[in-house]
């Protein structure tokens, strides 16, 4: 699998279809585990983090797995005071 992604260029149209592929996968395994694991309560944060990730990207995470408030929370914990 890593062969085949390191394989494609990032403006290949299969890279996109990959990732989004991905992250979605990844979205719905997160969710599975607040409901199933954490019993649907409101924290821990869950998210992904692939290091080389935008902030957009972190965000996008975030709102997927997560509740308005604790978005709420990430987002004024990040932002610089003043």
């Amino acid at each position: 699998m890593v062969a085949y992604v390191d394989a494609l260029d990032v403006e290949d149209p299969a890279f996109s279809t990959h990732i989004d592929t991905l992250y979605d996968t990844l979205v719905v395994a997160l969710n599975q585990v607040r409901h199933r694991q954490l019993k649907d309560e409101v924290r821990p944060l869950l998210y992904v983090d692939f290091g080389d990730m935008s902030d957009e990207e972190r965000l996008w995470f975030i709102r997927q797995c997560n509740a308005p408030n604790v978005v709420e929370w990430y987002r004024s914990s990040i932002e610089p005071a003043g």
